[in-house]
């Protein structure tokens, strides 16, 4: 899979406090062929210095953005009222709204050309955003981290920890319908499409047996 490099973003989004979220949406829109403005992506998402970017106002920026969004998350007891607003946007752009998922969904999601962004706690306590492209050798490969992979042991940990809430997105290219509804240029996505087979061709997802196993675990124990 050819995935872009965060470090390619616009200066505006690499200086902005907590960027990760920002980071993670601009290089999934770049992947499916778009080229988002640092300041409209900013705002579609939600974001504030004080918060950062909340998971759901991801979802919705990348649905504003004309992608096919759905969002995982365990039952939120304390949503705050930023996000209460963010849900009620993110219904009205056509995100689906679903309980948490698994870890091996969405690997398997990967399979088909769509793309995960996973939220979760580092062990320097704080919380983090990475698109998710595959595993290699007990590690999940995620870009938007210093090393570009964790193992899968300290993922579990920072996806588990309280407030975190297994959040997760799966984005999806959207059909030339919803792009019209969005406003959006299909030309760009028949390039991405055609970039994206061939990187496929090249670099086939493929799960190793040690990933394969743990998956295999957390769906027993769910």
């Amino acid at each position: 899979m050819d995935f872009p490099d965060y470090s390619d973003a616009p200066a505006s989004l690499l200086a902005a406090d907590g960027h990760c979220g920002l980071l993670a949406a601009w290089t999934v829109l770049r992947y499916f062929g778009m080229r988002p403005s640092a300041a409209k992506l900013t705002k579609a998402c939600g974001y504030t210095r004080r918060h950062g970017v909340f998971t759901i106002g991801l979802a919705s920026a990348l649905a504003e953005h004309g992608l096919a969004v759905e969002f995982y998350s365990q039952p939120d007891p304390r949503p705050k009222p930023i996000e209460r607003r963010l849900y009620s946007r993110a219904r009205r752009l056509g995100v689906a709204v679903r309980p948490a998922t698994s870890l091996e969904r969405l690997l398997s999601a990967i399979d088909r050309d769509h793309v995960p962004i996973v939220f979760y706690n580092t062990p320097d306590d704080v919380g983090h955003f990475s698109a998710l492209l595959g595993s290699r050798r007990g590690r999940l490969l995620l870009p938007n981290t210093s090393t570009g992979s964790v193992s899968v042991d300290e993922f579990y940990r920072g996806w588990r920890q309280p407030g975190i809430l297994r959040q997760a997105i799966i984005c999806e290219r959207p059909s030339n319908q919803r792009l019209e509804r969005t406003g959006g240029d299909a030309a760009p996505y028949r390039r991405a499409r055609s970039a994206a087979g061939r990187s496929a061709a090249r670099y086939p997802y493929k799960r190793d047996e040690e990933v394969r196993q743990l998956t295999d675990l957390e769906t027993v124990s769910a």
